[in-house]
């Protein structure tokens, strides 16, 4: 866990030194680059100061993980339930066709109508995005470290 830690502060000063080293200071119409030893002094503060934050926000991010686990989670309980609906209309469809308690054709038409749109638009569709939520979720719970240093490059990048 602390090398984790370490890791994300390495990975702020990297992005941090990137912006540091196309930094002009200007004064007087002259363009002053910034020395060696100004980038070290600088990167000593910003060390300092993220020493004790860094922690902070590093455990923030990974609960912040487990959350979006737990989010994506109960997604793929909703699309489940989505699934078994469909089934149980389908059975239903197959049931009242076999009856023949409707002589009707147009009936017959609506019914086949109806049963194809779920066996083959929202049945796939449904089963999809369920394997979908229930991969994210397993990648969340099983790696929640390697999500939140993505959650925060992402914030470091502004994307």
């Amino acid at each position: 866990m602390p090398f984790m830690i370490y890791l994300v502060v390495v990975l702020l000063i990297i992005i941090k030194i990137k912006y540091l080293f196309y930094l002009k200071l200007k004064s007087k119409k002259e363009e002053i680059i910034l020395s060696a030893n100004d980038i070290i002094k600088i990167l000593d503060e910003l060390m300092s100061r993220l020493s004790g934050s860094a922690q902070y926000v590093f455990k923030i991010a990974v609960k912040q993980s487990y959350i979006d686990g737990f989010s994506d989670l109960l997604f793929t309980l909703l699309f489940v339930g989505i699934v078994c609906f469909c089934l149980k209309k389908i059975l239903d469809f197959n049931k009242v066709l076999r009856d023949n308690k409707y002589n009707d054709t147009i009936m017959k038409e609506n019914i086949e109508i109806y049963r194809r749109i779920v066996c083959w638009i929202v049945l796939p569709f449904a089963i999809i995005l369920g394997i979908v939520f229930l991969t994210l979720a397993i990648e969340h719970f099983i790696n929640p470290e390697y999500y939140a240093i993505k959650d925060i490059i992402k914030m470091i990048m502004g994307k």
